[in-house]
């Protein structure tokens, strides 16, 4: 459990599945990043086995990340109503008449994040559509919850160490949509295909 677990012990138990495994890179000072592949725990999609990537400071677990095909209303049933959601609303992965965007749900109290990525047809207004969301995986981050932060703040951590990080914005103030609407919304799997727009700051 992130905050409590030993790395030390941790690593010696992850030796014993096998994995392949690498070292990360972290501008941090005394945190060290490892990732790891379970290719015999099955596949979470053609082609992509079980992997996490562990954050580690001074022998301590920090964070955990991974990746889960759990689908949005079962992840909204199980774990209930987000506390924060946050998305990328700077728009900065577009193709052609395509936009990629980030939605997170965001648990502080349970100490995990959800992060929903799709592709949106980009016209006037982005149309996202999180129920069928890309190859139907979410990425997942796990912490210690009695460390505040916040739904943009962990989103930076989950993508990385970047130059200019995009800015995640609270659902409502991007779309109009409150967390109450979304959660009613998409708990329901008859909901699946409703989308919701984005107002694009960036289309000429």
């Amino acid at each position: 459990m992130p905050g409590y677990s030993s790395w030390r012990n941790t690593e010696a138990y992850l030796g014993t599945l096998s994995p392949r495994k690498g070292k990360g890179t972290s501008t941090r000072v005394n945190e060290i990043k490892y990732w790891y592949e379970f290719p015999l725990a099955g596949e979470v999609k053609p082609g992509v086995g079980l992997w996490a990537v562990f954050t580690i400071y001074k022998d301590t677990i920090t964070e955990i990340k991974y990746l889960t095909d759990m689908p949005l209303n079962k992840i909204l049933t199980d774990f209930g109503k987000p506390g924060e959601i946050c998305m990328d609303a700077e728009s900065a992965y577009t193709i052609a008449d395509f936009a990629y965007y980030t939605l997170a749900l965001y648990y502080p109290e349970q100490g995990v994040m959800f992060t929903i990525y799709g592709e949106a047809p980009r016209q006037k207004v982005v149309q996202i559509c999180p129920g069928e969301s890309e190859d139907g995986v979410s990425g997942v981050m796990l912490w210690n919850p009695t460390q505040t932060s916040s739904c943009s703040e962990l989103m930076v951590r989950y993508i990385g160490d970047f130059q200019y990080p995009p800015v995640y914005n609270p659902l409502e103030g991007a779309t109009g949509m409150d967390i109450n609407t979304f959660y009613n919304t998409y708990k329901d799997t008859s909901n699946a295909s409703t989308c919701f727009d984005w107002q694009d700051p960036d289309w000429p």
